[in-house]
């Protein structure tokens, strides 16, 4: 899977793919997602504004409570 993560610090974007060798891990060998920016170095988030999941997740929570509030206003409104 290919991920593009901004950088927080430096605003650039990371192409992230599973598997791939991180530059900074201690076995040669080991294959891990990148955890830090290869322009300046400093460590990716976890979740970020920009990332499909984050968007996802609130539009869920703002969604339904909004959807819920208007269907309870359509019955009790036209009384």
């Amino acid at each position: 899977m290919i991920e593009t993560i901004h950088c927080l610090y430096c605003d650039t974007e990371n192409t992230l793919a599973q598997g791939q060798t991180d530059l900074n891990s201690i076995s040669p060998n080991q294959t891990t997602t990148q955890s830090k920016c290869l322009n300046c170095g400093m460590p990716l988030p976890k979740c970020h504004p920009h990332s499909g999941t984050y968007r996802r997740r609130i539009f869920r929570y703002a969604f339904w409570p909004i959807a819920l509030f208007c269907i309870l206003m359509m019955i009790y409104l036209p009384r």
